[in-house]
């Protein structure tokens, strides 16, 4: 990994750890990340509008890319609302982001996408998730399968699978775009076209489960919620985007990108008051260990 790529996804994790502390706050739902899709699409649209010529210059094979990274998208977001709302940051958030490190080098081989990762980054990332995998843990004496029981985690499952799909997909999409056709950064007009992928597929999820009887959480001043935090994960994103582009293995960032769960889980204990436990310190210096290790390799 180049210094560009680590500086680029250091100050994405402090951006994603923010908005996921924000939709945790809140009262985390398919609402609230569809209010997000179309605050962050009404932010980037006039940037498209700008450029219509430039997306003459898009092969087909990008939109079909894209269509399946707006159904990874909503696999994340459906997932990740739900299984907030049924468990802390602190438990959700480390596992959520543990299955893509693991999983996201695993698909890369198989299907031959970028460079052989060297045995140090192979070995940081398995570190990265053993350390995610002790942050639900209570105590080293009691530590038992109950710790990872709950509806929170049956809904970690598509949030984390989501993540795989939507980050090896994004790496190969951005890479069909011209940075010639485009006035703005390409990551910037990526984003746009991601965002308004989505929504189809959120509005379904929306139509046959909740419907839209959650609105009423949303009036007034508290819509503010999912708009601040469509600012910071479209931000984030980016930052993320723009990385890939430094890097020679598309896990390098799957993996660094981790370092937004120590960030989350003190967030979580400062603000929102959640226990921190034995198990979750030491579970934050493995993954500090493995993002050395990643990122030195």
């Amino acid at each position: 990994m180049t210094i560009t790529a680590i500086i680029l996804i250091l100050i994405s994790t402090c951006l994603h750890a923010t908005w996921n502390l924000i939709a945790k706050s809140g009262k985390p739902s398919p609402l609230f990340f569809l209010i997000l899709t179309l605050s962050t699409v009404a932010l980037l649209t006039p940037f498209l509008l700008l450029n219509l010529g430039g997306m003459q210059t898009i092969p087909t094979k990008f939109w079909w890319l894209l269509l399946a990274t707006g159904i990874f998208e909503t696999m994340y977001y459906t997932g990740l609302a739900q299984a907030y709302r049924h468990g802390d940051i602190s438990l959700v958030y480390p596992l959520v982001r543990a299955v893509p490190v693991l999983l996201v080098p695993l698909v890369c081989f198989i299907l031959g996408i970028g460079k052989t990762l060297s045995f140090e980054a192979v070995g940081g990332m398995v570190l990265i998730g053993v350390g995610c995998v002790m942050m639900p843990v209570k105590s080293f004496r009691t530590w038992h399968i109950r710790d990872y029981r709950g509806a929170a985690l049956w809904w970690v499952i598509p949030g984390a699978l989501g993540t795989v799909g939507y980050t090896i997909i994004d790496s190969e999409a951005i890479r069909l775009l011209n940075v010639d056709a485009f006035s703005v950064p390409v990551n910037v007009i990526y984003s746009g076209f991601i965002n308004i992928a989505i929504l189809p597929w959120l509005t379904l999820v929306i139509i046959f489960s909740s419907g839209w009887k959650g609105l009423k959480d949303y009036r007034g001043k508290k819509i503010l919620r999912p708009m601040i935090a469509s600012a910071a994960t479209c931000l984030a994103y980016m930052l993320i985007l723009a990385s890939m582009k430094y890097v020679t293995n598309v896990s390098y960032v799957a993996g660094f990108r981790q370092l937004s769960i120590p960030f989350g889980v003190i967030l979580g204990v400062m603000i929102l008051k959640e226990k921190f436990f034995l198990p979750r310190i030491v579970g934050c210096i493995i993954i500090m260990i493995g993002l050395v290790l990643t990122a030195m390799f």
